[in-house]
Formats: C-alpha cells, sequence, structure tokens
C-alpha cells in the first residue's frame, strides 16, 4: 500500500514562495513580473526565470569578482568572428545559438557536432552537443 503525502497547506505553500521572492530579490535577482503566486501557479515561464536568475546569480559568485558585463567581454574576446559577438546575454542576442555554439567549440573543440549546425535561426541546442 503506498501512503500518500499530506498535501500542503496553500497558505504555507505561498508563504515559501514570497520568502523565495523576497530572498531572490535581496540578493540582487532581477525579477520581472515574477511573483509568489506565480510561482505557486507554476507559471511554467516565470519558474524557469526564477531558475535561470539562481543559476546566473551562482555563476557569478563562482567566477569571483567578475560581473556580467566583464563575463560577456571575456565571451566576446574568445569568439574571433565579430559578427557573432552579443551585446548582452539576453534571449534576443543568442537566440540562433551560433555564438554559443562558437565559444563552446573554443572551451572544447568537441563540444559541438559542426554537422548538425545550420546556418538558419532555428536549431536545437541539445542535439548539437555531444
Amino acid at each position: 500500500m503506498v501512503e500518500k503525502k499530506p498535501k500542503k497547506n496553500k497558505f504555507k505553500a505561498l508563504s515559501n514562495c514570497n520568502l523565495a521572492v523576497k530572498m531572490g530579490k535581496e540578493m540582487g535577482m532581477k525579477l520581472v513580473n515574477i511573483g509568489a503566486a506565480e510561482l505557486q501557479g507554476k507559471n511554467k515561464k516565470l519558474v524557469l526565470g526564477f531558475l535561470w536568475q539562481i543559476i546566473r546569480l551562482y555563476t557569478l559568485k563562482q567566477l569571483g569578482k567578475m560581473d556580467e558585463k566583464a563575463l560577456l567581454k571575456w565571451a566576446n574576446s574568445q569568439v574571433e568572428d565579430e559578427d557573432l559577438h552579443i551585446k548582452s546575454f539576453a534571449k534576443k542576442s543568442i537566440r540562433n545559438c551560433q555564438f554559443l555554439f562558437a565559444l563552446l567549440s573554443i572551451i572544447n573543440n568537441k563540444a559541438i557536432n559542426p554537422k548538425l549546425i545550420s546556418d538558419g535561426n532555428r536549431v536545437q541546442f541539445s542535439r548539437v552537443i555531444f
């Protein structure tokens, strides 16, 4: 017989989500249109945005004193093709993944399967990485 876990209290769950948003803002996360109700309501786009901000903060912390501007400058300096250089890590700048493919191939030349890269805007990132 499988035991069912008791359902969490909705108010307690909302309180936890409020705490997560509050702490995120205190840590410097850019939370646009992301609140406790969206997290509790499992709004996929906003929950992923929240998680991306956590990953972003963790990565910048691991890099030490390097901020996002310094990281962008370093990444552009690694990619020789200036046509691929980006102005930010915003989704629109890296939508077709060409910059990321170039950067990954410099870091590890076996990380990218060049046969699967197209010059179009629709590239499945997961299919190209070995």
